[in-house]
């Protein structure tokens, strides 16, 4: 089949929706199908044009403030959406698709899709916003198309409840046997790996932490990856009294991640804000057990009490630190249960049951 992928933002942007198409295209290739994807160019220096790794990519506009608007609210520039919503609608309307995926986001491109290809679409919503605006499109949008996926439990059923349509859950996966699983008494350290953006609320993580250490925890704290509030966590880490503990790790490379993966003992997401992190399921392969917070919009939560690999915590850094200790309390059963609850989780079975669920129909 020709697949296309409309999605804001693909490799090397860094984020879980880009991992999730990345991966899910690697797998629609290795499955015999061509893949398509087209996404907005955030930095001047991308080309147009370009095959990646078997994968077609296109990208329209290419400008070097789409993550930087003028207007900081905003958080996204409102003309290369606008350009690439009808860029995308033109193409979804001129070339001939077997099937097309619209990422959630940057969501005008969905309202602009063209119905006579609706019937062979489907929109993947990747997180529940509660804005009203948000709430509308949450809404109405299902019932313009054949197909909805939804990248976690909670996503699903809020998509069904509010628009009365029928989600397939698609969560993202990974590769099981590139991760390795260290036994307890080889790791140390607990874990943030993922965006530094001031959704991800790593300041909470911090503060939790410094309880943990005057409750006699003497591992390290480990912050990998990169981003937009990088500076401010930074200054946060040093001015803390456990700075010594305290080690910003910046961009890893894979083979890094997965040691990482399999060294520490805890992986903690405080976010506000999330879908399914792909993150999640590599810990999972890992051994790796889970904690996060409950916040109204941060998926992880459902994610961690639906596969049980790991706990999940109140919003605040008592509650937080509580949980952690907790998690590390009862680690070899939650290690346990987030490694044999990842084999669900590969790629591979994965986008075999996606052909049969949805490939498959939406040929008739």
């Amino acid at each position: 089949m020709k697949i296309a992928i409309f999605s804001e933002l693909y490799s090397p942007s860094i984020g879980g929706m880009e991992v999730r198409y990345k991966a899910l295209s690697k797998a629609f290739i290795e499955r015999g199908h061509e893949v398509s994807v087209y996404s907005i160019g955030h930095e001047k220096r991308l080309p147009s044009h370009e095959k990646n790794n078997g994968v077609i990519v296109f990208r329209y506009p290419i400008t070097n403030n789409y993550k930087e608007p003028l207007i900081k609210s905003l958080k996204r520039s409102i003309l290369p959406i606008l350009l690439y919503s009808f860029w995308v609608s033109r193409i979804a309307s001129s070339e001939k698709f077997d099937f097309i995926i619209y990422n959630q986001w940057p969501l005008l491109h969905v309202v602009f899709s063209p119905k006579k290809s609706r019937h062979k679409s489907a929109v993947d919503w990747c997180e529940i916003r509660n804005g009203k605006i948000y709430l509308f499109f949450q809404r109405f949008l299902p019932s313009f198309f054949r197909f909805n996926i939804a990248v976690s439990p909670s996503v699903r059923d809020h998509i069904e409840k509010v628009s009365g349509q029928s989600v397939y859950f698609l969560p993202s996966g990974i590769d099981r046997d590139l991760y390795v699983q260290s036994p307890r008494s080889q790791r140390s350290s607990i874990l943030y790996l993922g965006r530094i953006a001031e959704h991800k609320n790593i300041s909470l993580l911090i503060q939790a932490y410094e309880l943990l250490r005057e409750n006699g925890y003497q591992g390290n704290l480990l912050i990998a990856g990169e981003g937009s509030a990088f500076k401010e966590i930074s200054a946060l880490a040093s001015s803390s009294r456990y700075s010594n503990f305290i080690s910003l790790l910046g961009l890893v490379s894979n083979e890094e991640k997965v040691n990482l993966l399999g060294q520490c003992e805890l992986l903690v997401i405080p976010s506000k804000r999330e879908g399914f992190p792909n993150v999640v399921a590599e810990a999972m392969a890992s051994g790796l057990p889970t904690v996060t917070a409950e916040y109204p919009e941060n998926g992880t939560a459902d994610i961690v009490s639906y596969y049980g690999c790991g706990l999940v915590s109140k919003p605040n850094a008592i509650s937080l630190s509580e949980t952690i200790l907790a998690a590390l309390g009862d680690w070899e059963n939650l290690s346990a249960e987030a490694f044999r609850r990842s084999e669900e989780l590969d790629w591979s079975s994965l986008v075999e049951t996606f052909e049969e669920q949805i490939l498959v129909k939406s040929k008739m």
